[in-house]
């Protein structure tokens, strides 16, 4: 076998960054900024750092750890430092980078809307468990070849979500069941836009139906009106997806809600993210947390979908999440709305995190 030439210098291939050696490295930057968001208190001065590192090169965080020696331009330097000092004022994360991860899906957030949290991927994973159920039990109860119709329209899932937001929940739960249509309300019209733009992003708008208003509100308005709004969508939008307007539901498989329940005595002591960044109308509920919670729960039953054993169909059911301290008093304010099967879900610290329901009684 010949030997192989030497390969030349130049023939290597090189970071375009390689020769730039003068310039101060994105690890020594790391490292002052770790610092700065240490003494500022932030919770998680190594990966704010990272994630913001990462969001100003355009890069992943695993190319950051393999190119420790990529220098940083003068512009970059001072753009970096600014967005630290944005952390260091305690401005939540997210707010920076314009979206975080939730539920698997990239989601733009704002001020204008609560941030999706850990916690609440378990309220998705509870109504996506209850509602693949609620499907195979319907299927399962129509196989008399004479109900096909009946089949068809028993596996079309309709439900609410109040108090959207962003409509993390909302596009979380859609985007695993195909055959299921969302009305998503929200007392702000804020918010209301940077859910739009989401469910835009991951093509459920035609199946996702955003209106304005107090929580059940907006669905007795359309019910009135006879017909729910035709989905505003993009130039260029699957041309596959129906531009009409479609009657609202009269009743629902569903109701699921995040609403707020933090006490107002208690937000002076929250971290400062949440204090003096998010919206106030999405974490103050109340006295005792349940404002919110407890009107819902008085306007649910006329909507949720009842009980049907002939058609092989249970009761639509409602899913809250809650603060731990909270559990027993929902579980009590459900009951007094007749509603059975309650049942009280830990999240992944287990701690009680999610209240679920079925509406009793039959049609």
């Amino acid at each position: 076998m010949k030997p192989q030439p030497e390969q030349s210098s130049s023939s290597i291939i090189k970071p375009q960054w390689a020769d730039n050696r003068l310039l101060p490295h994105i690890y020594d930057q790391l490292r002052r900024a770790r610092q700065m968001l240490a003494q500022a208190g932030c919770d998680s001065p190594a990966l704010d750092a990272e994630l913001l590192a990462a969001y100003l090169l355009g890069i992943d965080r695993t190319r950051l750890w393999m190119e420790p020696e990529r220098p940083l331009s003068r512009a970059q330097q001072e753009h970096f430092h600014q967005l630290v000092k944005r952390r260091c004022r305690r401005e939540p994360l997210p707010h920076i980078l314009g979206e975080w991860e939730f539920s698997g899906l990239t989601l733009q957030v704002s001020p204008d809307v609560l941030i999706p949290r850990p916690e609440t991927e378990t309220l998705v994973e509870v109504c996506l468990a209850k509602l693949k159920d609620m499907r195979h039990s319907r299927i399962r109860g129509t196989l008399n070849p004479e109900l096909s119709t009946l089949n068809s329209q028993l596996s079309t899932l309709n439900g609410v979500e109040v108090g959207t937001g962003s409509g993390a929940v909302s596009i979380a739960i859609a985007n695993h069941l195909p055959d299921l249509h969302i009305i998503a309300t929200d007392s702000s019209e804020a918010a209301l836009s940077i859910a739009q733009e989401n469910c835009i992003h991951y093509n459920l708008a035609d199946r996702i139906t955003l209106l304005h208003g107090d929580l059940l509100e907006p669905l007795e308005a359309a019910v009135g009106r006879g017909h729910l709004p035709a989905p505003s969508l993009p130039t260029g939008f699957p041309p596959s997806v129906g531009r009409g307007c479609r009657p609202p539901p009269k009743e629902v498989d569903f109701i699921v809600a995040n609403l707020p329940y933090i006490p107002t005595g208690e937000i002076p002591s929250l971290p400062p993210e949440v204090r003096d960044w998010e919206p106030r109308s999405a974490i103050d509920g109340g006295t005792d947390g349940l404002d919110a919670i407890r009107r819902l729960i008085a306007q649910a039953p006329r909507w949720l979908r009842p009980f049907g054993a002939a058609q092989g169909r249970r009761g639509g059911f409602i899913a809250l999440e809650i603060s731990p301290e909270q559990a027993n008093e929902v579980q009590r304010l459900l009951s007094a709305q007749n509603f059975g099967a309650c049942e009280i879900v830990s999240d992944l610290s287990g701690r009680p995190r999610v209240v679920i329901a079925e509406k009793q009684g039959t049609d």
